[in-house]
């Protein structure tokens, strides 16, 4: 019936505008087209739809996996003490993201056989995760005084960000009574990406007492690198050209999503799927910002007769800078070309439902042919 169908549409939209602040909460929800996204393989209960631009799918979170806000500020409690406890209770395991998610077009319908369903659309998403810095929060934090002979690792130091735009075309099929399959295709326009992995070296402060000081400060093996792609045109020609680039970029990805749902009997089901096979190849407005080298120091030595002599103090600042810049060399340069993964996130579930098959109640408002359960 058309006024179902249509009524089903209008409810779809706004059940997602109202639900999709956490896009977790769309995985198995059946009814809400927007599952589609993070399952191809769902089941549905709808045979078309339409998304309202900006406001059918909109969802932002952030996290870590070993501290929350409220540790931080939690009331009646020190602010410094709590920061010195999270920096003591993390480590370089423990991660720190933020995702976003928008959905800018949506539709979908179901093909002539009814056992098909396609959908496609645009929207645009943003993908941040860093692993936390251990070493190199406590050096800021509490200094190397206490830290003697400890290394402070670089590989520390890793983080990846992405802020894009996918297109998607996506195929939902009923193969056999119990399993319903799914794909979906993306094309990727990168719109800012920041990568900085695999860094190597150390820095260690150990104690010489036969030295010119009680301690020595070297640089051993430094080499770590930060490749980013789509600022450069943001200082020279403004944040506008973010807009042109999410609808056509030079670097363009593509990504695949797979999923699927077996039933084990009308109310027993389970289901899983794998977002986000691909990669970004990066060729236009690149930059790689890297430092490597070695460096050995016991401070800056003051020479007092120079002072004596009316030698300026900044001079023996400048001599360790010289110094320094001869042994570590920093690069700011533009780089060809690389290639960026996609950070791939897998789902799973079982759903089983209760109650009767609603199916079969007075109601006629369902589709005979699909599972419905409450």
């Amino acid at each position: 019936m058309r006024i179902r169908r249509y009524g089903t549409l209008l409810l779809s939209i706004v059940a997602a505008s109202g639900l999709a602040q956490n896009r977790q909460l769309l995985y198995n929800s059946n009814d809400l087209p927007q599952t589609l996204l993070s399952n191809p393989g769902s089941q549905h209960h709808f045979d078309s739809y339409i998304g309202v631009p900006f406001l059918s799918g909109l969802s932002a979170n952030a996290g870590s996996s070993g501290v929350s806000v409220w540790d931080i500020f939690k009331e009646g409690g020190d602010i410094n003490q709590n920061i010195e406890i999270a920096i003591l209770t993390l480590d370089n395991r423990d991660v720190f993201t933020a995702n976003q998610h928008l959905e800018l077009l949506s539709v979908g319908w179901l093909g002539r056989d009814e056992e098909t369903f396609y959908s496609a659309g645009i929207y645009q998403k943003t993908d941040f995760i860093a692993y936390f810095p251990k070493d190199w929060i406590e050096l800021a934090y509490f200094g190397n005084a206490n830290f003697t002979n400890r290394r402070f690792n670089f590989s520390d130091i890793a983080a990846t960000g992405e802020v894009l735009t996918a297109y998607h075309l996506g195929i939902n099929k009923k193969v056999r009574p119990n399993l319903r399959v799914g794909a979906r295709a993306k094309v990727y326009m990168s719109i800012l990406n920041l990568n900085s992995t695999g860094n190597e070296g150390f820095f260690r402060t150990r104690s010489s007492p036969e030295g010119p000081n009680f301690f020595i400060h070297e640089l051993v093996g430094a080499n770590a690198e930060a490749r980013i792609s789509g600022i450069n045109d943001v200082f020279n020609d403004g944040a506008g050209v973010l807009a042109k680039r999410a609808l056509m970029s030079p670097n363009i990805g593509l990504g695949l999503d797979l999923g699927f749902t077996y039933y084990f009997s009308e109310q027993l089901s389970v289901t899983g799927s794998i977002l986000d096979l691909g990669f970004m190849a990066h060729t236009k407005d690149l930059r790689t910002i890297r430092a490597r080298g070695d460096f050995e120091t016991s401070g800056i030595e003051l020479q007092f007769q120079g002072f004596e002599q009316g030698q300026d103090s900044s001079d023996f600042f400048e001599s360790f800078i010289e110094e320094f810049e001869e042994n570590v060399q920093f690069e700011d340069f533009i780089e060809e070309s690389y290639v960026s993964l996609r950070p791939a996130k897998v789902n799973a579930g079982i759903h089983y439902g209760y109650g009767k098959d609603r199916r079969n109640g007075e109601c006629n408002c369902v589709h005979k042919k699909k599972r419905s359960f409450p």
